[in-house]
């Protein structure tokens, strides 16, 4: 009998560990099909929104891990039109549902060592001369911390670009929503 995935919400670990898993993959068939710009989940706490964005994540992801053997047996074998975009795009995988912060001070804090690790995720892109110097001392400030708040606002938007010029593809970006009901922010 296999376990409940309860609290696991990293598709890898569900797959590897082999908990119970519904078999939600042709969600990525439905996701390309759609040939949107941004594409909105929106659902319930504890409906796995979680889980299927990494399970995305898992299937396009280019890493230097072939992943493949993730979606072995599942729905979207059956699709080899899709199954031949697997492991072909860079993602970029944002998610801040364990951040629970009382203050915007903390919010701020959170939010620079989220991006710092994200950014240090693809230190890839400061190996090509396909990014200028300015924008290295950019990246840089993030990594180590240093950005300001204005700097932060745009980091998302500025790694998709410096990602898309590193592997000149298009950038597939997951971002899991910040619970901003959970967090109580104190101004």
């Amino acid at each position: 009998m296999k376990k409940i995935p309860l609290g696991i919400s990293d598709f890898k670990t569900v797959i590897e560990e082999d908990y119970l898993f519904v078999d939600k993959s042709e969600l990525i068939k439905e996701f390309w099909d759609i040939d949107g710009q941004t594409i909105l989940v929106p659902r319930p706490r504890r409906f796995g929104k979680t889980l299927n964005l990494s399970m995305i994540k898992y299937f396009f992801e280019n890493s230097s891990n072939d992943n493949g053997y993730l979606f072995k047996g599942l729905n979207i074998e059956n699709h080899k039109e899709i199954m031949e975009l697997q492991g072909k795009y860079p993602v970029i995988y944002l998610t801040f549902k364990d951040e629970k912060h009382s203050s915007f001070e903390y919010l701020k804090a959170g939010l620079r060592n989220i991006l710092s690790k994200l950014y240090q995720d693809h230190k890839y892109c400061l190996n090509t001369d396909k990014i200028d110097n300015i924008d290295k001392e950019y990246y840089n400030s993030i990594i180590n911390k240093k950005a300001d708040i204005i700097d932060l606002a745009n980091a998302l938007k500025k790694l998709s670009q410096y990602v898309h010029s590193y592997f000149d593809k298009k950038v597939i970006i997951s971002v899991i929503n910040l619970d901003l009901q959970k967090m109580k922010l104190k101004t």
